[in-house]
């Protein structure tokens, strides 16, 4: 996505309105490629100093796939799933009995809520609430409480649990299938474990071959820290348009090259050609949303 072009501008713009240079500090488990993330965060002309915490906590994953019985196979028949499916949330009911508190990821929204009705469906006992980002604000908050205080005994979420949302004490996560990025399953299971002492724990529940075979892998180069090196979007013009009209609307008036040389000093515009930004402008100009005299850029 371009969130963090929007933010490479949107530092420089914070820069021009403050007239002064100021710290910027930047915090991650999962960067793959920390000189590149230290220049962007930076900008274009300036330094950086990275410090790594070479004492990191142990954790530790495990890779299941659990073989299918005949219960499960005529069990899966009355319900129209498979026989492998069965097996998987019956290991994974088991897996949120023996512990507290239980985060489990799915890939997509709709494979969480699939796996969650499945849930309800095969163990009805099993206490488990749903999170992804297409439900309402208030369905989330209600399931983050609930999970909280213990109402519940898990929750099945995408990477909308996976940052930045207090949801108590997790002491394990399971990731069911493959999380298909070394960086998610280090951010994934670095939910658990929070207290002092404890470890960060969790669980891949794999399907067919491939699906075990790329988890072991995963789950291998994560304990290595082998994480995927991080790509930049750089000269993303749509970014760029919403981020000049919001110039416009911070200085009122501001000179092309003053605008372009901001921009140019944010990492993700670096290698803009000043042709490309003039067009933009141009375009900008031809929808109403700014005016252009000569040198200066004004809003609409």
């Amino acid at each position: 996505d371009k969130r963090g072009a929007q933010l490479s501008i949107g530092l420089e713009r914070l820069r021009e309105l403050t007239g002064t240079e100021f710290q910027r500090i930047g915090l991650s488990a999962t960067v793959g490629s920390p000189e590149l993330i230290a220049q962007f965060l930076t900008g274009r002309r300036r330094g950086a100093r990275m410090i790594k915490a070479y004492k990191t906590k142990e954790w530790e994953v495990k890779v299941e796939s659990p073989t299918a019985t005949a219960e499960d196979e005529t069990l899966g028949k009355k319900i129209l799933i498979s026989a492998g499916s069965v097996c998987r949330i019956r290991r994974l009911c088991d897996l949120v009995n023996e512990h507290n508190s239980t985060l489990i990821f799915t890939n997509t929204r709709e494979h969480a809520e699939a796996l969650a009705s499945r849930i309800h469906i095969l163990k009805p006992s099993c206490r488990i609430g749903i999170h992804h980002g297409s439900l309402s604000r208030d369905v989330r908050v209600e399931t983050e409480k609930e999970f909280r205080e213990g109402t519940l005994q898990g929750v099945v979420c995408t990477s909308s649990l996976e940052l930045g949302i207090d949801v108590g004490s997790v002491d394990f996560v399971v990731q069911y299938l493959s999380p298909r990025q070394v960086a998610k399953l280090v951010q994934r299971i670095g939910r658990s474990g929070h207290a002092i002492e404890a470890k960060p724990s969790g669980g891949i529940l794999a399907a067919w071959p491939d699906d075990i075979l790329e988890a072991v892998v995963i789950a291998q180069f994560a304990l290595e820290e082998r994480l995927e090196l991080s790509k930049i979007h750089e000269n993303a013009l749509d970014v760029l348009a919403h981020q000049i009209v919001g110039m416009a609307l911070d200085r009122k008036r501001i000179a092309i090259s003053d605008a372009y040389g901001a921009v140019t000093r944010a990492w993700a515009y670096g290698t803009l050609p000043l042709e490309d930004f003039i067009a933009v402008v141009k375009q900008l100009e031809r929808e109403g949303l700014i005016r252009l005299s000569g040198e200066v850029i004004s809003p609409k």
